[in-house]
């Protein structure tokens, strides 16, 4: 699979266009607001529920250097699970980051080498799991030449 011929084909289409607009407004914040967040779910296809500590939560969390205690304090705003806390800081770090995929976890799995238990739906993702999975899509993304947010994304389209 050529990924990054793959790439180009995908970013013509109006749900990267909308995910590349969206990353534009909240990438590097220090941050983020109500709106921010609700946009985060609108992406997810869900619904927020106003809190109004989001900012303060946010601000917290993009200040830690421990990612453990970042996915922490971003489980505190309702709604938030692990698969909605790495949406989150993939936003706000796209090169570092990548949100956690179902598709792309098994794709990763059955393709690439990537040692993990299976997941469904139900599942949830401990830290040293997200971390290995963030190894993986490293190193194809090293080896592409692109940040990591957009490697998961085209895999995850093409799993």
């Amino acid at each position: 699979m050529n990924l990054y011929r793959l790439f180009n084909d995908i970013k013509k289409s109006e749900d990267y266009q909308l995910r590349s607009k969206l990353i534009s407004n909240l990438q590097g914040k220090s941050a983020y607001s109500e709106e921010d967040i609700a946009a985060i779910f609108a992406y997810k296809g869900l619904e927020f529920k106003s809190q109004a500590e989001v900012e303060k939560i946010t601000r917290k969390a993009f200040e830690t250097r421990d990612l453990a205690e970042r996915f922490r304090l971003l489980k505190r705003i309702t709604g938030v699970t692990t698969l909605m806390a790495s949406t989150i800081i993939m936003f706000q770090n796209p090169y570092r980051y990548a949100e956690i995929n179902i598709k792309t976890w098994a794709l990763l799995k059955r393709e690439y080498g990537f040692k993990a238990p299976d997941k469904d739906i139900r599942s949830d993702y401990a830290l040293n799991e997200y971390l290995g999975y963030l190894g993986g899509l490293s190193s194809i993304a090293a080896e592409y030449g692109m940040n990591i947010s957009d490697i998961e994304y085209i895999i995850n389209l093409n799993a």
